[in-house]
């Protein structure tokens, strides 16, 4: 556009009335921060005019500031001291009742893209029963008196509402009364509300991931069932710059659990059921951080630990290393089915007393069992035997009285007679005292 002539013999400097003039973007160039503008009535282009903004400094880019897409709808201004135009702001574009009840843009431009592709931009909303809007001014031009609106497809908002919307649909609402709303989809968002500090987050798929681990929740991935199952799932390392994670919490229906050992049926002879809703388990660098997948299909790190609980309440703990329980107060186990230890050693202490009670019947077992360690001697039935025994007997003879004389002197004596027996024990007295 030509620049306008004036000097101090005409007029004063800037007395000029400045323009403005409704166009249409029809090319922006992302390196200059420039657009191309056409006007909507005389068809004049404005080429490489910058665009205004909210706010903004020279210092780093400082500003609040966005990039127009082409079709945008933008007021121009010709400053009046002959700087270059620029664009003030942008509106929507109005949308006009015809008789079958659709709102028309009366600005329909062809726009033409960076490639060179021209199209008809228009903004056809069959919106029949849409209420009363902005009334046209009237007249042969541009338009007779008519209904018209200036929604262009956002969606309805309150008085006082500030927006940030993208056309994809992410977006940031400042809503009156102090709610904050960011989101993406009406399924991704976060809202602050003032209202007890609240923080509300929305998601279908929630990850969160740090430095010392991750974070992640959401369905499971795979073909599409009407219900698919759910996993909340934290990895923990234990050093910031550690590779891998060395702990795995997995909650809901956990998706693929850590395998045992080969060899290891405890779960399936005891009737385990496959669905384990929460798991946790350790190993040295054995989960990769994000997924929570063990490392190398987990033949490298082994489980140190283990513990789960399935959906039927089934409880498993396994541990490579040692246990500690201590408790000041009384504990009490109660299982309503069998008991069965199995451990290299065993030993059971109690200061005050101890009270075993088999019901019908208790058995001990072993190669050599003691008593009082070892000082109470104790025969089982069916040991052999070897001791000593005295038999009773009756003895008579004669006694010759010296000097011998002619009559000996007969007698009769009761005498023992010791003896050594062998043999086993065959029944005895069930009850044992100590």
């Amino acid at each position: 556009m030509a620049t306008r002539f004036r000097n101090t013999m005409t007029h004063k400097q800037g007395t000029d009335p400045a323009q403005v003039i409704r166009g249409r973007v029809i090319n922006v160039n992302m390196v200059n921060w420039t657009v191309d503008v056409i006007s909507q009535f005389d068809r004049k282009y404005f080429n490489d005019i910058q665009v205004g903004a909210a706010y903004l400094h020279y210092n780093s880019g400082e500003g609040i500031y966005a990039v127009p897409d082409l079709g945008a709808v933008v007021m121009i201004t010709i400053p009046s001291d002959s700087s270059p135009p620029y664009v003030q702001s942008f509106v929507m574009p109005m949308e006009v009742a015809n008789a079958k009840g659709k709102f028309n843009d009366p600005d329909q431009t062809v726009v033409t893209d960076q490639n060179g592709t021209q199209t008809a931009n228009t903004s056809d909303v069959d919106d029949s029963d849409a209420p009363d809007g902005t009334r046209s001014r009237g007249g042969a031009v541009p338009h007779p008196e008519v209904d018209a609106r200036f929604d262009g497809g956002r969606p309805p908002a309150k008085p006082g509402d500030i927006v940030l919307r993208g056309r994809d649909g992410n977006y940031v609402v400042l809503h009156r009364g102090g709610v904050l709303e960011i989101g993406a989809t009406e399924l991704a968002k976060r809202i602050f509300i003032p209202i007890g500090n609240k923080l509300m987050d929305i998601s279908g798929q929630y990850e969160h991931t740090s430095t010392g681990g991750s974070i992640w929740w959401g369905l499971q991935e795979g073909p599409s069932v009407n219900n698919p199952p759910t996993q909340l799932m934290e990895t923990y390392r234990l050093y910031a710059n550690d590779k891998y994670a060395d702990l795995r919490i997995a909650r809901g229906k956990v998706f693929k659990p850590v395998p045992e050992p080969a060899g290891n049926t405890a779960t399936s002879e005891m009737g385990f059921d496959p669905i384990i809703v929460y798991e946790v388990a350790l190993a040295k660098q054995g989960f990769k951080t994000q997924t929570g997948e063990l490392v190398n299909g987990g033949t490298v790190n082994e489980i140190k630990l283990k513990f789960f609980f399935d959906i039927k309440g089934n409880v498993f703990l396994r541990s490579e290393a040692s246990a500690y329980f201590a408790f000041k107060k009384a504990v009490r186990v109660e299982i309503g089915d069998a008991l069965d230890v199995t451990c290299t050693t065993l030993s059971i202490r109690a200061s005050s007393g101890a009270v075993l009670d088999g019901g019908p019947s208790t058995e001990i077992k072993g190669e050599v069992v003691r008593i009082q360690a070892g000082e109470l001697p104790i025969a089982r039935q069916g040991d052999g035997i070897q001791g000593g025994i005295t038999i009773p007997a009756l003895m008579t003879g004669t006694i010759q009285v010296a000097p011998l004389g002619p009559n000996p002197i007969p007698f009769t004596a009761q005498v023992t007679i010791p003896t050594g027996i062998v043999g086993s024990i065959t029944s005895g007295n069930p009850n044992l005292l100590g």
